[in-house]
């Protein structure tokens, strides 16, 4: 995993576990009951959910699927919605005081 990518995941669980939990990469100061994240992930070229297959762009095969529309919710409620493509999707395993936390995750572009 690249340090820009670390640094995405750090604020990505940070946000996610908001006032349960600090994360930290591997390489950062020790912070009292911090989280080390791991620096390994599973990539993959295409995800499928129920019968619909999304693809990306590591997977030329699917291509055409990987085009979405990406909602967040912002600290005021609305959603913001922007276009993008998805690069890769990637599990990613967490360890937290009460055991490991397996995410699945796409990386959008």
């Amino acid at each position: 995993m690249t340090e820009s990518m670390l640094e995405l995941m750090v604020a990505f669980y940070n946000a996610s576990y908001i006032e349960m939990y600090k994360f930290r990469k591997p390489a950062d100061e020790i912070i009292q009951d911090s989280i080390t994240i791991r620096v390994k992930i599973n990539q993959f070229g295409r995800c499928r959910i129920g019968s619909e297959v999304f693809g990306s762009a590591m997977s030329v095969r699917n291509t055409k699927s990987s085009y979405v529309l990406a909602k967040f919710i912002t600290s005021d409620g609305k959603v913001d919605s922007y276009p993008g493509q998805i690069q890769y999707f990637f599990k990613h395993t967490v360890d937290l005081p009460n055991g490991q936390m397996e995410h699945n995750l796409a990386y959008i572009r």
